[in-house]
């Protein structure tokens, strides 16, 4: 029973990140969102404007104005020009695990997002949200050190300790409106700005659009979340978490980031279909734009 109650988990958290990773994420707003999703980048590359031959937008088009002008108020528009070329040598693998998280979407990932949405009022939905994004803070203020921009630290200390507090252990994002908003930092991040290459392209089961690069950060970012330290056995006294067995360890975190997955998806319901909607080629569009905004954000 504790392995299938494990593997039902497991499937249930990579399920939902993967959409999570495709989803279009509104940056640069203050709002919480994912530093380990890949397609929260999307919006970041093109202020949501699939460019280049995957484009079908034609002019005066009602949706592809729609799309740009949700977007395109957070980028310049020097910042809209297509990503050099794109190293894919995996193209066949990658193109089948796009499909394959594809129909993991709209068959899992989708269902319980949406059941989730319909259950949940959104200001719970948004303090589950901010109190997530708030635990992470080790991962972006590490990162800032690391990339030598000490301002930035201050900043998410500032930020942390703010929201920790007045915001009720994080729930609330009352450091919004003082101007503790710094972009977010990631390992992937601070290997590009040490000048480490993006890489070859990688579209991983479940996992979504990542990089060589990516991959490595993601990792070290993993260690960096205090979630998954928190169940973890020190020899402390504590003898409920003393009578946890070693997969009870396992499983409890990745139950939370199941939760806290499915409780992000929940925002970003239709982005994913909007963007599939905009593209010929949707594989290639969000692989360009991936790596387009990857490369933007290490110049940041």
């Amino acid at each position: 029973m504790t392995l299938i109650r494990m593997a039902i988990v497991c499937v249930l958290g990579l399920a939902t990140l993967s959409h999570s990773q495709q989803a279009l994420a509104l940056t640069g707003t203050g709002e919480p969102h994912r530093p380990e999703l890949g397609m929260t980048m999307v919006a970041q590359a093109t202020g949501g404007v699939i460019q280049g031959d995957t484009a079908r937008q034609e002019p005066g088009d009602e949706f592809g104005d729609e799309f740009e002008d949700e977007f395109s108020e957070y980028y310049e528009a020097d910042e809209l020009a297509l990503a050099p070329s794109v190293s894919d040598p995996l193209e066949g693998f990658n193109r089948a695990m796009f499909w394959f998280n594809d129909y993991f979407y709209f068959y899992a990932a989708k269902p319980v997002a949406r059941t989730w949405e319909a259950v949940l009022p959104q200001p719970l939905r948004r303090g589950i949200s901010n109190a997530f994004y708030n635990l992470r803070f080790p991962i972006r203020f590490v990162n800032s050190l690391l990339q030598g921009k000490p301002g930035r630290a201050a900043q998410e200390t500032g930020r942390f300790l703010l929201n920790s507090t007045f915001g009720l252990g994080g729930l609330v994002n009352v450091a919004k409106g003082v101007d503790l908003d710094p972009p977010e930092e990631d390992l992937g991040q601070t290997l590009g700005v040490w000048g480490i290459g993006q890489g070859f392209y990688l579209y991983l089961p479940f996992l979504g659009p990542s990089s060589a690069r990516d991959l490595v950060g993601n990792t070290g970012d993993y260690f960096l979340d205090p979630l998954t330290w928190l169940f973890w056995d020190f020899g402390d006294e504590d003898k409920q978490l003393k009578n946890w067995s070693d997969s009870e360890r396992l499983w409890v975190p990745l139950a939370i980031r199941a939760g806290d997955n499915v409780n992000e998806l929940s925002f970003r319901l239709g982005d994913y279909e909007a963007l599939k909607k905009a593209s010929l080629d949707p594989y290639a569009a969000i692989r360009d734009i991936y790596m387009q905004a990857r490369q933007n954000q290490v110049k940041q």
